[in-house]
């Protein structure tokens, strides 16, 4: 499968849709993504990972982002994540420190 993120913009923020697991391999490409987003000044940032999966290289950045948005006074959000990523999470005591929606709809709130 190949790793591509689909760049949307919504009545609450930045919505950016993952299409391939996030690995060492594709979390570089994600996080060039997430900076360009920051250094735009998005205020908040939603990441649907649609069922995919991520390794610990792919929480990394994904960690980044949340501190960017610390930094920068935003949100960043994680939604549609799959059981095996519920799972990386909570193995590494990581699922406080996301803001987690189930789906679209529940971030947009």
């Amino acid at each position: 499968m190949t790793f591509s993120v689909d760049v949307s913009q919504t009545a609450q923020g930045i919505h950016l849709v993952v299409s391939g697991d996030v690995t060492h391999h594709t979390s570089p490409q994600l996080r060039e993504i997430l900076q360009q987003q920051f250094r735009q000044d998005a205020r908040y940032i939603c990441v649907d990972l649609a069922g995919q999966r991520v390794d610990a290289s792919g929480a990394a950045t994904l960690l980044e982002g949340v501190a960017w948005a610390r930094q920068s006074g935003g949100r960043f959000q994680l939604c549609h994540l799959g059981k095996a990523t519920r799972d990386m999470l909570q193995l590494y005591r990581l699922e406080h420190v996301f803001d987690i929606a189930d789906d679209q709809q529940e971030a947009a709130a």
